[in-house]
């Protein structure tokens, strides 16, 4: 069990206020990722690819790309015009993740497979704790995973720094590449908290990077449409959201739009207005 740094009571690992005295901890994921055997592992990781990378002559390119996801990466999360609409329509409404909506049958539960496969991953990585994270990726544009939807909202940085944890990869290959079970120890250094995500992304993308190498966008996300073919750094927010932690929405360019149906087209054209409205910047992206 953790212990509350203000008291020293006590308490358990998905707290985030202690029992005692109701100091904050702090996001219970970030606590995790923050124990010294993570960070130490994944420091090796880090340090290795910055030699391997040193050995192929391309430390300087690796170094702009860390450098670019330091200052420039965002957290990204895709949906349906539909579901974006709503969380703007509203400052009652809150983003809500797959349980949260099934446990209050605001949406159908997935056919079984899927079901399950997402059921027993989250509980895999997290336990009790997966009721209250929400999922997005780690972006240097304004596409995201456009294979969860055509819209995407670009969170503010105030909203992440201190409850969002970011994953190596997707949650569900992350179990099955590393054939992950509920009474395995969680492989360690393939995860980390906010400030540190540069970090990780080096660790796990080096290889990639050339002396030549601009597009670090493309390196570090892949997305066209298929789940199965996305590649991408997963982050994982602890707690609801609501629409003023929207920095930015990004649709798709309006010479695509004629190939959507009517109401995806109206909507977007009211999601352009909410944000004119409520000051959150509107992109395009092809």
């Amino acid at each position: 069990m953790d212990s509350c740094p203000e008291c020293n009571a006590l308490t358990a690992w998905t707290a985030d206020r202690c029992f005692v005295c109701h100091s904050d901890l702090g996001a219970p994921n970030r606590r995790l990722v923050n124990q010294q055997h993570e960070r130490e592992a994944l420091e090796q990781r880090y340090q290795a690819a910055v030699a391997e990378a040193e050995q192929r002559g391309v430390k300087q390119a690796l170094a702009a790309f860390e450098a670019s996801i330091t200052n420039d990466s965002r957290a990204i999360i895709n949906t349906s015009a539909y579901f974006l609409y709503g969380l703007l329509d509203s400052e009652n409404q809150l983003y809500a993740n797959y349980r949260q909506q099934t446990a209050s049958a605001t949406r159908k539960v997935a056919e079984l497979i899927n079901d399950r496969q997402r059921c027993s991953t989250e509980s895999e990585l997290f336990g009790t704790l997966a009721p209250e994270l929400l999922y997005g990726a780690l972006t240097l544009d304004n596409k995201g995973l456009v294979s969860y939807g055509k819209c995407a909202m670009i969170l503010k940085d105030i909203t992440v720094r201190r409850k969002a944890t970011v994953l190596e990869e997707n949650s569900y290959d992350f179990v099955k590449r590393h054939d992950i079970r509920a009474f395995d120890p969680l492989p360690v250094g393939y995860w980390t908290d906010w400030p540190n995500r540069a970090q990780l992304a080096v660790a796990k993308l080096a290889t990639r990077i050339q002396s030549d190498t601009k597009d670090f966008a493309s390196v570090l996300l892949f997305s066209n449409g298929d789940r199965a073919q996305d590649q991408f750094i997963e982050i994982h927010i602890y707690g609801s959201l609501d629409r003023q932690a929207i920095a930015e929405v990004a649709l798709p360019t309006k010479k695509n739009w004629e190939s959507l149906e009517f109401l995806d087209r109206a909507l977007l054209e009211k999601i352009e207005a909410q944000a004119k409205c409520y000051d959150i910047t509107c992109s395009n992206y092809d």
